[in-house]
């Protein structure tokens, strides 16, 4: 029983990645694992080994933060505040409008105007239209 219940909880949301964060952390990655090795080579063992710690923080922020998490009844998005990127929930009967920009960009009109980059808008949006039909 607390299978099938456990089950439906996780039926109710869909995850997107957040396409600027994710390319950001790539990045950071690459450059962390590059540096690695450049002093690994170069036998510097304590910047070596920081640096491996960075590059482990860098994956676990690919793999699971700046998600773009759709629910029955809101939405979490991203958006900059000051100098970080954070997390809002917007509930679905608070968006006014929501459009296709481009192939990665959704603006979403709700108190603000936000806009959010997934890898895939036609997906987004279609599960988002059903997420919302369903809420209805």
């Amino acid at each position: 029983m607390k299978y099938v219940k456990l089950l439906l909880v996780i039926e109710m949301k869909k995850k997107f990645k957040e396409y600027r964060m994710f390319l950001l952390c790539i990045m950071m990655l690459c450059v962390f694992v590059g540096m690695a090795i450049y002093y690994f080579i170069n036998k510097s063992m304590p910047r070596f080994i920081a640096m491996l710690i960075f590059s482990f923080i860098a994956l676990t922020l690919v793999l699971g933060r700046f998600n773009i998490v759709l629910f029955d009844d809101s939405m979490i998005l991203y958006e900059w505040k000051l100098a970080a990127m954070l997390p809002i929930i917007v509930d679905y009967k608070d968006i006014k409008n929501i459009e296709k920009r481009s192939k990665h960009c959704i603006i979403v009109e709700h108190k603000k105007k936000t806009n959010i980059y997934v890898f895939n808008s036609e997906k987004f949006l279609e599960t988002y239209y059903h997420m919302n039909k369903k809420d209805k």
